[in-house]
């Protein structure tokens, strides 16, 4: 089994993902698209795509060109029934691409946020074994629409739409399953300035304490989900 990890900026890198992966004994190809934009005509030699987060906007394809052919790539996914994972930005990309709409979210989250399943969520595979309201790490200005056809999953309190489900195997997490707790130090370390009004004063000790208490746990959380996912996807291609 092989994955196609589209990772958009070197700071934002796929972590727990390839730990997951390499357990799975899948193989994983990582392309930048910061370094090299270019989206592959097919993924007919994959098994899974894999969205990952970024700074970017959805739509802001004129100063982000691939982003329209990273659209139509996903959004053929989607209708073939290929396996896609969308995390944050990864997550407004699959609502875009099946025609949602993706906007600045009145105050954004940043830090350990909670999450309440739905009733379809409490019933979904890759969310078995957890209970509601469960705690996760977001980064992230955007929300994106529950597209037509999809099954809201889970919402928070600040974001109404957090985890989607459209079909068997595609899905879209509007947080971050895949940090670590390096991956998180080097965004409080490099964006605390930017997000200080937000984040308000002392904001960003207070979130690396948090994160230093809640990273074991969040560990297994984020690991166990992903497992989930994939296992999701052997199951169902039997």
């Amino acid at each position: 089994m092989k994955a196609l990890l589209v990772q958009h900026e070197d700071q934002v890198p796929p972590g727990r993902l390839l730990e997951v992966l390499n357990h799975l004994k899948w193989d994983a190809e990582v392309i930048m698209m910061e370094k090299s934009p270019e989206v592959p005509a097919s993924i007919n030699e994959f098994d899974c795509l894999v969205l990952l987060g970024g700074t970017v906007n959805v739509d802001d394809v004129k100063g982000y060109p691939y982003l329209e052919n990273l659209r139509r790539l996903t959004s053929s996914a989607i209708k073939a029934g290929f396996p896609v994972l969308g995390l944050c930005l990864g997550a407004q990309m699959i609502s875009r691409a099946v025609g949602g709409r993706v906007y600045r979210n009145q105050c954004g989250e940043i830090g350990w946020e909670k999450v309440w399943f739905t009733e379809e969520g409490l019933r979904d595979p890759v969310l078995q074994g957890f209970e509601s309201p469960l705690e996760v790490f977001q980064w992230h200005d955007d929300m994106f629409d529950v597209p037509n056809g999809s099954a809201l999953l889970g919402r928070s309190r600040l974001c109404p739409n957090q985890i989607i489900r459209l079909g068997k195997t595609t899905y879209g997490f509007q947080s971050h399953l895949e940090v670590t707790e390096d991956i998180i130090f080097d965004w409080i370390e490099s964006y605390h300035v930017k997000e200080e009004s937000r984040l308000g004063s002392g904001g960003a000790d207070r979130l690396a304490r948090d994160t230093r208490e809640k990273m074991s746990l969040y560990n297994n959380i984020s690991r166990q989900i992903l497992l989930n996912y994939f296992n999701n996807i052997l199951k169902l291609q039997g």
